[in-house]
């Protein structure tokens, strides 16, 4: 008899359907067989867990079809954000027999409404020199967990170039993330399956920003500086949920404290520049000169969408950001005010009323075995 395998969502592979931003994901699957099987109908079901008993039964509908191909999501229902779902598939013969019910596929979405995300856009306090190469800037927070970790997500960007650290060990395997883009159009995020990387007790988060395409020296006839913004920022939302049920998140925000870093230069022309004196091991706090960030933070209309694009399968959705610079800490210096730069080479600001269109690409990393490797990369909408 044929049996089922390598049941899909959409046209990701089964490694890479972890924490992808679709709410109704279309299906498809093949089939294995001695000899030729048609295909007449198929049966699908929809479980909160593998288990597929009664009480996680999402759904299950019954289709006439030979069809196996990007058939329609079975459920009116459409997913919601963080929503994790098990679906197997059951073929139908021209003689009404049944294959075996497929091995379940996995699917978790990721955060698709505006009000999901908690995150802050945040910066170094001091004032650089523009037209020169600006040095890494390394982002610190400590933070306690009361309990086990079930689970965590780390939802991350910036305008930049980035690499992040949870209690000493590098996140993902993702060089120069979050990846090139336009930036006055669009800004891509990751996604990081850090649940092995915490502990209970103290934990502390790093990540490291550097120039990369957004500031650093680009373009043709020798490039020029500065083509997008001239301040490298870092946006971060950890999201954990704990063994006895409660949800805890940590965002960036005004409690994270910077420094400089020992990479002077990091640009994609000139390469890297490390200053290996002022090298030092972990994010210790008393390692370093940190400061209090300046938190760029977001008053805006995240609720209301301006416009909605497609392009192909993908979705982008455009929203109106407002932002201001607030008071950064109880030794800041900074007080609430209007903050502006140049994020492009029309003059256009981060602080003016801006339509950014955001193109999300998703890599979910495993580490259960302490090496990263990436299980995701999507493309879908999110609100920045």
């Amino acid at each position: 008899m044929a049996a089922i395998q390598d049941v899909r969502f959409e046209h990701y592979r089964p490694e890479n359907t972890l924490v992808v931003d679709e709410t109704k994901p279309r299906i498809s699957w093949k089939y294995d067989s001695e000899s030729a099987f048609h295909q007449h109908g198929y049966n699908i079901e929809v479980a909160k867990n593998a288990t597929f008993d009664r009480a996680s039964l999402l759904g299950s509908i019954n289709v006439t079809s030979s069809s196996s191909h990007l058939v329609p999501w079975p459920l009116d229902q459409p997913l919601r954000s963080r929503q994790r779902v098990f679906v197997r598939v059951q073929g139908i013969s021209a003689e009404e027999a049944t294959t075996a019910w497929s091995d379940s596929a996995v699917l978790e979405t990721g955060l698709m409404d505006p009000e999901d995300w908690q995150m802050q856009r945040i910066a170094s306090p001091w004032t650089e020199d523009k037209t020169k190469p600006q040095a890494e800037k390394l982002f610190r927070k400590l933070f306690e967990l009361k309990s086990e970790i079930k689970s965590a997500r780390l939802y991350i960007t910036s305008q930049g170039v980035y690499e992040a650290e949870i209690n000493g060990k590098h996140v993902g395997d993702f060089f120069l993330a979050p990846g090139w883009t336009e930036y006055n159009d669009r800004l891509q995020y990751q996604t990081y399956d850090v649940s092995d990387l915490l502990v209970a007790g103290k934990n502390c988060i790093g990540v490291r920003i550097a120039e990369g395409w957004y500031n650093g020296r680009i373009g043709f006839e020798g490039g020029r500086r500065n083509l997008w913004g001239t301040r490298n920022t870092l946006m971060a939302q950890l999201e954990l949920k704990m063994n006895d049920g409660t949800i805890n998140t940590v965002v960036s925000d005004a409690s994270w404290i910077v420094t400089s870093g020992p990479i002077l230069l990091a640009e994609i022309y000139d390469g890297e520049k490390y200053d290996a004196t002022k090298k030092f091991d972990g994010w210790g706090p008393k390692v370093g000169f940190w400061r209090t960030v300046r938190n760029l933070a977001r008053r805006c209309r995240l609720g209301a969408v301006d416009s909605l694009q497609r392009y192909g399968r993908c979705r982008y959705i455009a929203y109106t950001i407002h932002e201001y610079a607030a008071v950064g800490g109880e030794n800041s210096t900074f007080h609430e005010q209007s903050y502006t730069e140049p994020v492009g080479p029309k003059g256009s600001s981060d602080g003016s009323e801006c339509n950014f269109t955001v193109d999300v690409q998703v890599h979910l990393s495993n580490i259960s075995s302490g090496l990263a490797r990436p299980n995701s990369s999507s493309k879908r909408s999110m609100a920045k």
